[in-house]
């Protein structure tokens, strides 16, 4: 789950629930 996360990068940390 958190691998794909990520991979996106700052789009996690924007959202981590909606990414991860």
């Amino acid at each position: 789950m958190f691998s794909n996360c990520l991979i996106r990068g700052r789009t996690f940390t924007i959202n981590p629930m909606r990414y991860g």
